[in-house]
């Protein structure tokens, strides 16, 4: 995949790859778009953050991710 350069283009691959809820797919986006390489673990918790703070995502999806979240002890926060 080509280095995507508009933020709207961006935002909409973006979602498309946390709505599969697959980490694989976040970390090979991270890497085409970022170079940045994330470690399995790191991958799955940065998805379900993800998730919780984006705000065009099914609130369903959310909350699971937040439980997600919360039962291994991490915030929903980004920060």
């Amino acid at each position: 995949t080509m280095k995507i350069t508009n933020i709207e283009d961006y935002t909409k691959e973006l979602k498309k790859v946390l709505l599969t809820k697959d980490y694989k797919e976040l970390q090979q986006f991270a890497e085409e778009q970022q170079g940045l390489k994330m470690r399995d673990n790191v991958a799955e918790m940065t998805m379900h953050k993800m998730i919780c703070n984006k705000t065009d995502l099914p609130k369903k999806m959310q909350e699971e991710s937040k439980k997600w979240l919360n039962d291994k002890g991490y915030s929903e926060h980004i920060w």
